[in-house]
């Protein structure tokens, strides 16, 4: 008897839902059957009453009852939540308001570090006060005025913990209340004086304070940051829009989570009408914090609007014409690593971004004047050379740049590309930028070469897999414009591989390209990049669900990484030098010499003999196997093996079990 298997039950789209089609399958054919269903009564809720027969049914209610109830709780506590449904989503036809507008919201914001409306005020401010020396000025107060050091004094005896600036030689310099004589007196109600005062323990008690305060132009000229250019209804104060910005970096807090944490300090039962009525624009208030980072960097470089002039350049690189000597250029070549720049490249699959928000809804407010590109150039240059050819690895995988596409699916960044200070840890100018489908040279060139643009210096060092990344790197500098590609014949490039991942690389690259057998490179690892990313890592959480904008003003804020290296590593200079003279002093003069004779020879001709290279060469695995394999076979035809196991047996069984770990 044929055996009959059950493929699939399907509803008949022709009938009623009353007959079913089985079809089954068996060794004479396909049979189609159509089987007759009984109309299913609908499943009884699983209620107290079926639980508990015992307890009486609840009463029912009809829909009027419940309608005069709405009724009466509207009348007296107020219309409730109003369902009108999903909001309809639009895409946005032109620039967000705010970014059209964006200059004159740079002037006024400018204007509170000058004196801005007070610059022509010859008197003090103060009630009454003729003082024509006026140089003290509260930065949390609302008005701006200008005031003498006893005005400033009087006013602010009970308000102990605002901000005081101080104006001198044309800028505004931080001052205390302490400055001005301002005492805080313990013990006594305000206005009584102390008969026996005591003298306080130190001259350097610290109290910890926040202070926060609960149109465009007019906003702006009151320190309330509108949260729009056009017909602002909400806005928020700079001290919060300060204030979270400091907590972005510190908690990683996102706009969202910033908002609902004051939303709490309000009214922590979320019961408050007013709450739920301006949530909406509180929330575009909120997000207005990166929009006050931009004009930071402006004030420093004096409003500079060419390709990476807002970023600032790491200090103890060499820069021609701010840090080297006029003669800089014309140094032996062995001189010429004291005015080298080291670069390290890398990327980090963390920083990834979601698909959503666009360009056109966010374009941040850096259009490429700091360490992120142009993106629209970005994004023609990459779509003009998309289909151009990857060279095939001759080294070991890398997984950065063989993941598998499905890995991608859902996002509009898959990871982030930098350019970095090798030895300080600071991104280049225009050296950072969004990886679309993994790791593609056709990104990390566009990076490389804009962050090197017009490039002078003659001495240059490329930490990255250039061993792979290096071959053809001439010839696709060419799809470049001629400002953007390196002098051939003036600068001199060596390709290095960081030194945590070179050992995995396979052994002609542990020699060419290591950071341990290269001259003029000092201690230099190439992990630099590694460090910033343990860093960035925190700002996954509000910076992945972010638009494109306000993602790039977030992660070109900057850190004190490089003044904390500084005061750390420079008493441990000391413990190695010391240990390097004592290794030295342990061979004689002679022996030294002529090591150095043959690296210098070696490191001017390739061709001589290597004194880094190994002359012993090892066996591997396999042939260490089979020796002890024949040592085993040997033992037991000369019946020299006792127990069940020999000792190369064990050995194996060691190095198979370190493998594997």
């Amino acid at each position: 008897m044929a055996k009959r298997k059950a493929l699939y039950v399907e509803e008949d789209d022709l009938n009623d839902g009353s007959n079913t089609e089985t079809i089954t399958m068996g060794s004479r054919g396909v049979r189609s059957t159509m089987l007759p269903i009984p109309t299913p009564t609908p499943p009884a809720k699983n209620s107290k009453s079926t639980l508990k027969p015992d307890v009486p049914a609840a009463p029912a209610f009809s829909f009027d009852d419940w309608e005069a109830e709405y009724t009466e709780f509207d009348a007296e506590f107020g219309a409730g939540m109003q369902t009108t449904g999903p909001r309809k989503l639009r895409e946005s036809v032109r620039r967000p308001s705010w970014a059209m507008g964006a200059e004159d919201f740079l002037n006024e914001v400018l204007r509170h570090d000058g004196r801005g409306d007070y610059i022509d005020q010859g008197v003090c401010a103060g009630p009454g006060c003729e003082a024509t020396e006026i140089s003290y000025r509260c930065s949390d107060c609302m008005h701006r005025c200008l005031y003498c050091g006893s005005c400033m004094k009087c006013l602010h005896a009970s308000m102990l913990f605002l901000r005081i600036e101080r104006w001198e030689n044309g800028w505004f310099w931080q001052c205390i209340l302490k400055s001005l004589g301002v005492q805080i007196q313990l013990g006594h109600r305000v206005g009584k004086v102390c008969p026996n005062p005591s003298t306080a323990a130190g001259d350097d008690f610290v109290v910890i304070t926040t202070t926060s305060k609960a149109k465009s132009v007019q906003l702006l000229h009151m320190r309330l940051y509108p949260a729009t250019g056009t017909n602002p209804r909400s806005a928020a104060t700079f001290v919060s829009l300060r204030r979270f910005a400091h907590m972005t970096l510190e908690s990683k807090c996102s706009p969202y989570e910033f908002y609902h944490s004051l939303v709490r300090e309000t009214d922590s039962t979320g019961l408050e009408p007013s709450q739920r009525v301006l949530q909406d624009d509180a929330a575009v208030a909120a997000s207005a914090v990166a929009e006050t980072r931009w004009p930071r960097p402006l004030r420093v470089r004096g409003i500079a609007t060419k390709p990476g002039e807002v970023a600032l350049l790491c200090p103890a690189c060499p820069h021609p014409g701010i840090n080297l000597p006029p003669d800089w250029h014309t140094v032996p070549a062995h001189h010429r690593f004291l005015y080298a720049l080291f670069l390290a490249i890398d990327t980090n699959f963390c920083l990834m971004r979601k698909d959503v928000s666009s360009e056109e809804k966010d374009p941040g407010l850096v259009w490429g004047w700091g360490f992120f590109g142009d993106v629209t150039k970005y994004m023609a240059h990459l779509e003009k050379h998309w289909d151009q050819k990857e060279e095939r690895s001759t080294c070991v995988s890398h997984d950065a740049v063989d993941k598998p596409l499905q890995e991608f699916l859902g996002t509009a960044s898959s990871e982030i590309g930098t350019v970095d200070c090798a030895c300080h840890n600071m991104k280049h100018p225009n050296g950072v930028g969004n990886l679309q489908m993994g790791e593609r040279y056709l990104n990390m060139d566009y990076s490389f070469f804009m962050s090197l643009a017009g490039c002078i210096l003659l001495q240059l060092f490329v930490s990255y897999i250039t061993c792979q990344w290096y071959k053809n790197i001439w010839e696709r500098m060419r799809i470049f414009d001629p400002h953007v590609q390196l002098k051939g014949g003036k600068t001199s490039v060596g390709f290095l591989v960081p030194k945590f991942r070179l050992p995995a690389h396979i052994e002609s690259c542990n020699i060419l390209f290591s950071f341990n057998l290269t001259p003029f490179v000092g201690r230099t690892d190439g992990e630099v990049p590694e460090h910033g990313w343990a860093d960035a890592n925190c700002l996954v959480n509000s910076t992945s669900v972010s638009g494109p904008g306000v993602r790039r003003d977030t992660l070109k804020t900057l850190g004190t990484t490089l003044r904390d290296r500084l005061q750390k590593n420079l008493p441990l200079m000391v413990e190695p030098w010391e240990a390097w003279v004592n290794v030295e002093a342990s061979f004689s003069v002679s022996v030294i010499e002529m090591w150095m004779a043959m690296v210098h020879a070696w490191e001017v001709d390739a061709e001589k003999p290597n004194l880094f290279a190994s002359t012993v060469h090892y066996d591997d695995l396999t042939q260490v196997w089979l020796q002890m394999a024949k040592i085993a076979a040997d033992d037991v035809d000369h019946l020299r093996v006792r127990g069940d196991m020999h000792e190369t047996e064990m050995l194996s069984m060691g190095l198979q079990l370190e493998e594997s770990q």
